[in-house]
């Protein structure tokens, strides 16, 4: 029997997990190519060089609030890294930290929990920031209907700032790219404004999801 090692387990362990296989079965190992690592000068310069809109602490200069939406466990994007740049650039533009939330976009999965926050934010901004968790069921606003009549509930401490910010990956998931405004919706949407939206996941979904957006 010959035995292949593969990660899993995520956020929530780092040995790997064997995979047994016959000997008389032949197995190729694909393994994944990551990127070149941007480290802190990559993400400030990255942050300054902003693609299709100004840099965040000109886009935000002259406003009093700010609210950061993260994806929860159920993706990798590593915000603990970014957070502290995306502060850096808020304080720039004169939005202090106790002006800023931090809101896990969830959708409609289980809340964070305050070591679930710890992994994907960083103890220290867990301790020195508000880090809320979304909730589908209330604390929300309706912002009216979108084209396809569909009704948008938001959540309420993400409307209360002037300034919005989603942080998440970019990765093909369900024929879709994430990102973006797909944190927003479903990430930080009423259970109705989800259920209705989901039916349309394969027509036009991404046209929709910046059509909230801009909402």
């Amino acid at each position: 029997m010959s035995q292949v090692q593969i990660p899993w387990a995520a956020w929530y362990g780092k040995a790997p997990f064997a995979l047994t296989f016959p000997d008389a079965w032949k197995v190729e190992v694909c393994n994944m190519k990551g990127g070149t690592d941007l480290g802190d000068a990559g993400i400030r310069q990255r942050l300054a060089q902003s693609i299709g809109a100004p840099p965040l602490r000109q886009f935000a200069k002259g406003r009093a609030s700010a609210a950061i939406l993260v994806d929860d466990l159920s993706r990798p994007t590593p915000a603990f890294r970014l957070l502290p740049y995306v502060l850096e650039e808020l304080a720039a533009a004169g939005i202090g930290e106790d002006q800023v939330k931090i809101i896990c976009a969830l959708a409609a999965h289980r809340p964070m929990t305050r070591d679930d926050f710890i992994k994907k934010v960083g103890l220290d901004l867990v301790e020195r920031l508000q880090v809320l968790n979304h909730n589908a069921y209330e604390n929300l606003e309706f912002l009216g209907y979108s084209s396809r009549g569909t009704p948008i509930f938001i959540n309420r401490d993400l409307m209360s700032c002037q300034v919005r910010i989603a942080l998440g990956m970019i990765t093909p998931r369900g024929g879709i790219f994430g990102g973006g405004a797909k944190l927003l919706i479903p990430g930080a949407c009423g259970h109705q404004t989800i259920l209705l939206n989901h039916r349309y996941v394969h027509e036009h979904f991404r046209e929709h999801l910046s059509e909230v957006g801009r909402m």
